[in-house]
């Protein structure tokens, strides 16, 4: 079972760089650039929602930190 604190570590990076990347501009606003080249399609939706976005940047962080299956699962939806 995967600690708790990997629990804490997940939801703290994955708040961080979704706020990140959907609300900063970045240094020299270059994630304010990113968002508006996205243009108005499925993409300018997801980097424009920050419930969605965090949801992909949750994953890869809970294939990393979970070692089973059922714990990456649950710690993505966390």
């Amino acid at each position: 079972m995967t600690p708790f604190y990997w629990l804490v570590i997940g939801i703290l990076v994955t708040w961080r760089i979704t706020h990140l990347l959907v609300i900063e501009p970045g240094p020299w606003d270059i994630f304010g650039r990113l968002r508006r080249a996205a243009g108005s399609g499925v993409l300018a939706e997801l980097v424009n929602c920050f419930y969605c976005f965090s949801l992909w940047v949750a994953a890869p962080l809970a294939f990393v930190l979970a070692a089973r299956w059922r714990d990456r699962l649950l710690l993505w939806l966390a």
